[in-house]
């Protein structure tokens, strides 16, 4: 059961993987600088409480 398990986590990251390279390729993606990363973190930051708050 457990290896099973591993198998079907490997195979999904391999997925998600295959995705990023693809999205990547086709140039979605965006570059910080570390001019950025503040913002960058605020913004994580909120929309993590917003979505703890909207869980209650």
């Amino acid at each position: 059961m457990e290896a099973e398990l591993q198998s079907f986590k490997i195979a999904e990251l391999r997925q998600d993987l295959s995705i990023g390279i693809e999205q990547l390729n086709r140039g979605q993606s965006t570059t910080y600088t570390q001019d950025h990363l503040s913002e960058l973190f605020d913004e994580i930051k909120t929309q993590g409480r917003s979505n703890l708050g909207s869980a209650k």
